[in-house]
């Protein structure tokens, strides 16, 4: 298939896929934001992944979101500011813990 031929397909599934869903009655749930927790530790390096290469670093008192479970004692968060990668699962504060 040529590549004009394929943009133009493309172009039709895209077309089709938007009237499919509100004439099917499809409709999408929100996603519900990841778990907020607080950095306990005073700094903690940012890692692209456990044991890996240091990102960044991240200060106490900051809020994280926390995706999924911890791999290995280290868990996947992403900053306020965008920032997201790997931490210690240790450095956050307990989960019953909620900032005031």
């Amino acid at each position: 298939m040529c590549s004009s031929s394929a943009r133009a397909l493309g172009a039709v599934v895209l077309a089709l896929a938007a009237l499919a869903g509100p004439v099917s009655g499809v409709t999408f749930a929100k996603a519900t934001p990841p778990p907020s927790r607080a950095l306990c530790a005073d700094r903690v390096t940012v890692r692209d992944a456990p044991y890996g290469y240091a990102i960044g670093y991240l200060y106490r008192p900051e809020r994280l979101s926390v995706y999924g479970r911890p791999i290995d004692r280290w868990v996947l968060v992403r900053a306020h500011d965008g920032l997201m990668g790997w931490i210690p699962n240790g450095a956050l504060c307990p989960a019953a813990a909620r900032k005031r």
